[in-house]
């Protein structure tokens, strides 16, 4: 397996956003009471992953249907989803994932990001659908388009990358699609 092809998008120069209500009603963002509770996509949104998703969450990220040709086929230990969880609802510093639901609040994917080099304004996004029958339809490049758009809008970062196996064409299609360059 070869690895990586590495995509970037950058965004300078970076931006301070005084009135962050403006810039997540202008990403169709749903807040309430203050909290960022889902990203509206067009048939799909994305929210922050629940305790109560974990027993599903795991089960999609150990079946081996959901990892397709390009990733590892790795058994995550329900504890160790558990731990990052933990984690991420305490600080999304190093990481934070959204789960990619459907109209009847079903996991079908995930998008997430996290810090590689602690002293660089960049992030790296990961993302991938689990039900093989939602590949191929797009929405994983708008869900990626819509976390890029959050990312560069709410956080003072100035680059984003994806690195993908060289031979992952439709992951590739998907970072051309929202605007990275090999």
């Amino acid at each position: 397996m070869d690895w990586p092809i590495l995509a970037a998008r950058q965004n300078f120069p970076a931006r301070v956003l005084s009135d962050l209500t403006v810039t997540l009603s202008m990403l169709n963002m749903l807040i309430f009471q203050g909290k960022l509770r889902m990203i509206i996509g067009s048939c799909f949104h994305l929210r922050h992953l629940r305790k109560e998703d974990l027993p599903r969450y795991t089960e999609l990220l150990n079946h081996p249907d959901s990892k397709g040709d390009y990733l590892s086929l790795e058994v995550m230990l329900p504890g160790t989803v558990e731990q990052r969880f933990e984690e991420q609802a305490r600080s999304k510093e190093n990481m934070e994932t959204f789960v990619i639901v459907d109209v009847n609040n079903s996991i079908i994917g995930r998008v997430f990001h996290f810090k590689t080099v602690a002293y660089f304004n960049s992030r790296e996004i990961g993302y991938s659908v689990f039900s093989s029958g939602q590949r191929g339809k797009g929405i994983m490049s708008e869900a990626v388009q819509l976390l890029c758009d959050y990312l560069f809008n709410t956080m003072l970062i100035n680059r984003l990358e994806i690195h993908m196996n060289v031979d992952n064409l439709a992951s590739e299609k998907v970072a051309i699609k929202c605007g990275f360059s090999l």
